[in-house]
């Protein structure tokens, strides 16, 4: 598979007709922090909620009056129930999100203006796993494990013709086939990833046993990602933010790990 980073130029089209979708289980803790940043964005997400969560997320997306589905996968993992989406959105474009995501405003208007432009049916995005410091501000990795040969910072595809792609479920792929030659979008388009903060380190450790789990060295490959504490701290080579767009929203979810049940 070949790739390539998107330029700023490419044609602008304003894209009617798409939907982010989150899918999530067991989110309760931070959920409702998340969805406060999409409701910032101006973003109403579609929610796939696995029928095995049992810790009060439904409640939560009840009461915040969020459109969602409970859906039942052939695999425990998020790449099973990609296939699902098109039974429950209809749109020409999807743009799929974990639970502990948010589009940067950089993200946001990028597919707003630029995603029609391109002319595939998947287009990738960088994404940063972001790490919440003393003083209150944001950094992230750039760890040699997550930088591709082609300069992009882990490279997740993540919009997508749902009409179009083959689906699959194997563990870490986006849930379909990728065509050659899909483009990734500039890096002011990103992913803010917060695994990081909504889960302990414990927790994050016992995330890459279940990926072991489940496909052998799935987890262990990443696991000086997942468990950054555990690891060669420098080979990180944590770079600043950009900004604070993230600052408040990084504290109040760093917050959540307290509230473990």
């Amino acid at each position: 598979m070949t790739a390539g980073l998107a330029t700023d130029d490419a044609q602008a089209n304003v894209v009617q007709d798409l939907r982010y979708v989150v899918i999530t289980r067991d989110s309760a803790r931070w959920f409702g922090i998340i969805l406060d940043g999409y409701e910032a964005l101006g973003i109403r997400p579609f929610v796939l909620l696995d029928h095995a969560s049992s810790d009060g997320t439904e409640y939560l997306l009840r009461a915040r009056n969020v459109d969602f589905a409970t859906v039942r996968a052939d695999a425990p993992r998020v790449e099973a129930m990609v296939r699902l989406i098109p039974e429950h959105v209809r749109s020409r474009w999807v743009v799929r999100l974990d639970d502990d995501e948010l589009p940067s405003r950089g993200m946001r208007d990028f597919i707003t203006t630029r995603l029609d432009g391109l002319g595939r049916d998947v287009v990738g995005f960088q994404r940063r796993w972001i790490r919440r410091l003393p003083d209150g501000s944001c950094d992230y990795s750039r760890h040699p494990l997550i930088l591709s040969s082609f300069g992009a910072l882990d490279a997740q595809w993540r919009a997508f013709r749902p009409d179009v792609v083959q689906y699959r479920s194997d563990i870490h792929t986006p849930g379909f086939d990728v065509p050659a030659g899909c483009p990734i979008a500039p890096a002011s388009a990103y992913i803010a990833h917060f695994n990081w903060l909504v889960r302990s380190a414990d927790e994050r450790r016992l995330q890459v046993a279940n990926y072991d789990r489940q496909l052998p060295g799935a987890g262990s490959r990443f696991r000086n990602i997942y468990a950054w504490e555990d690891g060669d701290t420098a080979a990180h080579c944590f770079r600043p933010m950009e900004g604070g767009e993230f600052d408040v929203i990084a504290a109040a979810l760093s917050a959540t790990v307290a509230l473990k049940r």
